[in-house]
């Protein structure tokens, strides 16, 4: 029980850092994403129901300072979590930092170019005035945003080691 409250302080403190100190100073896409680094550390440490239902909750309260639809921030939530997820347990199968970076940066593509792509929708479909392509240096933004979360990944992984006997390695050894 105690381990949920946690998450949900957690959850909450990094949408309050994203939206509060980060989102507001930048025009186009942020230099950092921490939802996507929070969200590729719980892919690490948690089963797939688990895992969904936290990311359910991380987008529901993205929601609330979102100019897009309701719903939106939730379903590309969900969406980069189960890639994430699939892509670690089905292509980089250990728990180490070379994967850990990979996530970072995997799930900083993914999430933006999911919102990318629901941003064009709402456009075409007349919901929003301004699309995400319309921004100047959009590309760019996306490739630094995922430089930048995989030397995040980087310190937090190693942060966490030293912290932690979470992330340890674990290798057979002959006696």
């Amino acid at each position: 029980m105690s381990k949920n409250i946690l998450i949900a302080i957690v959850i909450f403190a990094v949408l309050i850092i994203q939206i509060s100190f980060i989102e507001p100073f930048v025009v186009g896409i942020a230099p950092i994403s921490i939802v996507v680094l929070f969200l590729t550390l719980l892919v690490f440490r948690l089963e797939l129901i688990p895992l969904l239902w936290w990311s359910f909750l991380t987008g529901a309260l993205h929601e609330i300072y979102s100019i897009m639809p309701f719903g939106t921030f939730t379903i590309i939530t969900i969406l980069t979590t189960i890639v994430l997820y699939y892509l670690l347990k089905n292509l980089l199968t250990n728990k180490s930092l070379f994967p850990f970076v990979l996530m970072a940066i995997a799930g900083s593509i993914i999430y933006n170019l999911l919102f990318l792509a629901a941003s064009v929708l709402f456009y075409y479909t007349n919901s929003l005035t301004i699309t995400t392509y319309q921004i100047p240096h959009l590309w760019s933004g996306i490739l630094i945003q995922a430089g930048v979360n995989g030397m995040s990944a980087l310190i937090l992984f190693l942060l966490l080691r030293s912290l932690t006997k979470r992330f340890q390695n674990q290798f057979l050894v002959r006696k």
